[in-house]
């Protein structure tokens, strides 16, 4: 730690001590998350899977979307980090099953040839 320079151990020392100035995530509107959503999809599609695909996602934003939309706008009003929050809960608090060490976002493991 000593080896560092000083002012890179202020800021690992003051830790997350300024995430409240920082302004807060803002949540991206539905039309714009379905749009995204379809043009990273459009490559990867036959016509046929995409017009589906296309039917299942303006369905999604007449029914379902819109409660949605409307519930992550509420949790962004209510947390300080409403992507963190439903990450934490997808990734670990609503799977039951064993945490594996490719669970955590920050590793990453490359195969290694056993002939090596």
């Amino acid at each position: 730690y000593n080896f560092l320079n000083k002012n890179y151990r202020q800021l690992i020392g003051s830790g997350m001590s300024h995430l409240s100035v920082l302004p807060k995530l803002p949540v991206p509107t539905l039309s714009g998350t379905l749009d995204r959503f379809l043009t990273a999809l459009a490559p990867l599609l036959s016509p046929e899977q995409f017009s589906e695909t296309l039917r299942l996602t303006e369905e999604f934003k007449r029914e379902q979307g819109p409660l949605l939309q409307e519930k992550v706008l509420k949790l962004s009003l209510e947390t300080d980090n409403w992507a963190g929050y439903v990450s934490t809960q997808a990734r670990y608090l609503t799977n039951r099953s064993s945490l594996t060490l490719t669970n955590g976002a920050g590793i990453s493991l490359v195969p290694v040839p056993l002939d090596a």
